[in-house]
């Protein structure tokens, strides 16, 4: 099948791909790193490698196998969101690109052009997942100073980056499931402040999977866009896009945030987010999760006391131009 021809949903064709290569992509990262150990990365302070050394490569020449990136701020009880590898068998960029692009051809098709100023990128979309490669050419980075990965890591200045992003979201649970079934949208869940003036992640080219996300259940009619706080305020519910839904567990909210950036040299927009700590953690920087978005930049700024008060959480404020 040729890539531009994947639609959504069809995350399967790299999901049934990685299984037969035995990449376990559905595992924790806790559970990866009991199993395949991890290294530093040797170039940068707290930044680590933990490979995951499947029955089959995922494709041949790679460096190392595929592996997630992982450091002290990050949630191991998710699953990771992305695995990394490289080619470097030869010390022209173009050489390795053509041996990841040729393989990667022959297994899943065309590719689509995502190159930028600096760099050469083929991603292959899968629904939500995706693979990327890329290259950055020497001819076209010239930049002083030294870069430390170049430095300490032999070949990475001419290597292709392999970049393999399963977009996996965890089966719902049967009480995930009682409370999308009784989901209704809070009184200040409006279809305004999802519209095609917001930036809200329903109008992005692709969904912001996250540990949080789950596949809408078939046999529960659609709800409209919004959120909701569940009837026993144990999570909150972010429908944004109709095949997916976000829950976080309430009991992970530390207070609520509202940023408004008032126009300058660019447009005004207000947020309404929830700050969380990731698994509920202590030591984790916190995570921001939005449930309320509009261009007016003071839209929530009733609204963000009254829902800090229905919580009985602190509320944080702040304003700033967009400069």
């Amino acid at each position: 099948m040729s890539n531009d021809q994947i639609k959504s949903g069809d995350e399967t064709i790299l999901w049934d791909y990685l299984d037969s290569c035995g990449v376990e992509f559905r595992k924790t990262r806790a559970e990866l790193l009991k199993q395949y150990g991890s290294r530093e990365s040797g170039w940068a302070k707290d930044f680590n490698y933990c490979e995951i050394n499947s029955k089959t490569p995922f494709i041949s020449n790679l460096a190392h196998p595929l592996a997630f990136q992982y450091s002290s701020q990050t949630d191991l009880n998710a699953c990771p969101e992305d695995f990394v590898g490289y080619i470097r068998d030869f010390s022209d960029e173009e050489k390795n690109y053509s041996l990841a692009l040729q393989q990667l051809q022959n297994i899943f098709g065309k590719g689509c052009d995502v190159s930028a100023s600096n760099a050469r990128s083929l991603k292959w979309n899968f629904g939500q997942a995706n693979i990327t490669i890329t290259i950055f050419p020497q001819k076209e980075n010239h930049f002083p100073g030294t870069n430390n990965r170049h430095k300490y890591v032999p070949g990475s200045e001419t290597e292709c980056s392999i970049r393999v992003t399963p977009a996996w979201r965890c089966p719902v649970s049967a009480k995930e499931y009682g409370w999308i079934e009784d989901y209704i949208p809070h009184e200040f869940s409006k279809p305004d402040y999802l519209n095609g003036n917001s930036v809200s992640a329903a109008y992005r080219p692709h969904y912001n999977i996250s540990n949080l996300t789950r596949d809408w259940p078939d046999k529960v009619p659609q709800r409209e866009c919004g959120f909701c706080f569940t009837h026993d305020k144990k999570a909150v519910l972010r429908i944004t896009d109709p095949s997916f839904v976000d829950i976080l567990p309430l009991s992970w909210v530390t207070s609520i945030s509202r940023q408004s950036m008032l126009p300058a040299k660019g447009g005004g927009q207000g947020s309404l987010s929830l700050a969380f700590k990731p698994s509920g953690l202590d030591g984790i920087r916190q995570h921001s999760f939005c449930i309320l978005q509009h261009e007016n930049p003071h839209e929530f700024n009733d609204i963000a006391i009254k829902i800090a008060e229905e919580l009985n959480l602190p509320l944080s404020e702040n304003e700033f131009y967009n400069a």
